[in-house]
């Protein structure tokens, strides 16, 4: 209790700090259990998962090189309230030999280092890479399979996880519609029709209770109050802002060989 009673007393900068330092599951899980008032007060709530659409590809690389190459980008969610994002995977090299993989978290066009890995080891290991994104930058994987004849890099189950200042009901509501599983959330006219239904119930009260059971008939879930219908219009608008983004980046992909830039320029 004492040491909890002194955690409460560091400025709110500090108690950010420690999240960072925690990762976002051990942050959301384990204050909630050890130091309630502090994961009371920073508001934070962990997103469990993203929804298929926006679950990340595993990356079996051949391509030899000391060079870093530009893997995918890393999904994030209501970026104006995302606190933590973890990038967790299992991950090995060839095998056998020269220990040189490695992975790093690069933010936007400036290549800035946020996040980076030791080196692979050659049986599979769990990795979890933590960083405290801003809200109007993009953050890529980048990854070093290494030079020399024979190397390999393979990244699977990749997860990410993410810590957000929920005022509302957010986390909680979006966990349970990726559970429920009810509702296919890269469908645009899906989202339309969820989003009509909580207008509806905003609209005019008197239909609220008809509307609302259509609404958990629909998505599984019992927004009945003005947080929680809230919340699921906040959902269903990141949802769709993402479905666009989708359907931009997929025009604007052109073939061609993949960006990477040289392990001994300095940029760290």
């Amino acid at each position: 209790m004492e040491q909890n009673s002194k955690l409460i007393e560091l400025p709110a900068d500090l108690q950010k700090q420690l999240c960072l330092f925690l990762g976002a599951q051990e942050a959301s899980i384990g204050l909630s259990f050890t130091c309630k008032d502090i994961y009371n007060g920073l508001g934070i709530s962990l997103l469990k998962s993203h929804p298929p659409h926006l679950t990340l590809d595993p990356i079996n690389s051949h391509e030899q090189g000391n060079s870093f190459v530009k893997g995918p980008e890393i999904p994030i969610l209501f970026r104006y309230k995302t606190a933590l994002v973890t990038f967790c995977c299992k991950w090995k090299d060839q095998g056998w030999g020269n220990r040189k993989g490695r992975i790093e978290i690069r933010e936007g066009d400036r290549k800035r280092m946020v996040a980076k890995s030791p080196t692979a080891e050659h049986s599979k290991t769990n990795l979890c890479l933590t960083f405290e994104p801003k809200h109007n930058e993009k953050y890529y994987i980048y990854f070093l399979v290494g030079g020399g004849g024979g190397h390999s890099l393979h990244v699977t189950d990749i997860r990410i996880k993410q810590l957000i200042y929920d005022g509302l009901s957010t986390a909680k509501i979006y966990n349970q519609v990726l559970y429920l599983n009810r509702v296919n959330v890269a469908d645009m006219f899906s989202l339309d029709m969820i989003e009509y239904l909580v207008d509806d119930i905003e609209a005019d009260s008197s239909r609220s209770a008809r509307t609302s059971s259509k609404l958990i008939h629909y998505c599984g879930v019992e927004a009945d109050n003005e947080e929680s219908l809230a919340s699921l219009k906040e959902i269903v608008v990141e949802m769709k802002r993402h479905v666009v983004m989708n359907v931009e980046t997929s025009e604007q992909e052109t073939s061609g060989s993949p960006e990477s830039y040289s392990d001994e320029s300095g940029d760290y």
